[in-house]
């Protein structure tokens, strides 16, 4: 009986110094947080259509869209009018340099501040764009249509496939089994990659206002389209049959080329007058918001976010 009162006895003397030791501790226990921070990097494709002069990837802050800042950039070993497309995949930038041998470069970025090429490939005319999906890069590649490279090791890519189309390839998109060529004159021209080494078109869209398209982006609904006169809005719901219903006429000068949606802004290469961006959060009503200067000639553009933890 006694041996039963000490163990009783003994556990609420352990309980007692247990609370006694967290109320006297002389440390205070507060809970860790973490500040993080999220920035919006805009990766630029800037370049020149003078002999001799550089052409480089440029990084630029656009957290806050009204007062954007450049972080870094690298120039590539090009000779003239050069860097086009771009597309960013983890920790690398794939770049279409056209006019130049090779076209596609492939750019560490994971240092924004300090971007470092790290592979290229050669293609067969001259590289407008490029998108990237599932170990491929998808290139628009001039008067050789679309381009398939096999992008599985970065440092050393190779071309498995093409589809030439009617025109001159400038822009490209890939949802699903297919990929959306702009296509200069001859608009929006639709291609099955189902098979990745032997792409065949399917379906187009053409008229008089998407005359000289240039950039390309896709949403789950939608294609959007840069061209000579603003910003086209496709509906894509059937690839086989695409619509258009809503137009932008971009106010602030220059010629849109590429294009990139993000956080239901299109974000618009202007040429000289560098970035144009549209508020498309009502795809059907899109409405021009702001732009950016770059010191080059802006083509491509590839934005997204980047999270530090202080």
């Amino acid at each position: 009986m006694k041996s039963w009162i000490y163990i009783v006895f003994s556990i609420v003397c352990l309980f007692i110094l247990m609370s006694c030791s967290e109320e006297d501790d002389p440390i205070e226990r507060e809970p860790i947080e973490q500040n993080t921070q999220r920035i919006t990097y805009a990766y630029v494709s800037d370049g020149s259509y003078s002999i001799g002069s550089k052409n480089s990837l440029r990084i630029i802050n656009v957290t806050d869209q009204e007062k954007p800042q450049e972080m870094g950039f690298v120039n590539l070993p090009s000779t003239m009018s050069g860097a086009n497309g771009i597309y960013l995949v983890g920790k690398y930038a794939y770049v279409a340099d056209n006019h130049n041998n090779p076209d596609i470069w492939v750019i560490d970025v994971s240092e924004p501040t300090n971007p470092k090429v790290v592979g290229s490939c050669d293609t067969p005319s001259f590289a407008q764009n490029i998108y990237v999906d599932g170990g491929y890069a998808y290139v628009a590649d001039g008067e050789a249509g679309l381009q398939v490279i096999d992008i599985s090791d970065p440092t050393n890519p190779k071309v498995i496939g093409f589809c030439d189309t009617p025109g001159n390839a400038v822009g490209v998109g890939q949802k699903y089994n297919y990929c959306y060529i702009a296509d200069y004159f001859e608009g929006l021209r639709i291609i099955d990659i189902s098979d990745p080494t032997k792409p065949k078109e399917v379906g187009f869209y053409k008229d008089f206002i998407s005359t000289c398209s240039m950039g390309i982006y896709l949403t789950d609904s939608f294609c959007y389209l840069a061209h000579i006169k603003g910003l086209d809005v496709i509906d894509i719901f059937n690839p086989r049959m695409p619509e258009r219903v809503a137009f932008c006429n971009t106010l602030l000068g220059g010629m849109p080329r590429r294009i990139y949606v993000y956080d239901d802004c299109a974000y618009l290469t202007g040429g000289e007058i560098g970035i144009i961006m549209v508020d498309i959060s009502f795809p059907r009503k899109p409405r021009e918001i702001g732009s950016f200067d770059t010191p080059g000639y802006a083509r491509g553009i590839y934005v997204t976010d980047n999270v530090f933890s202080n």
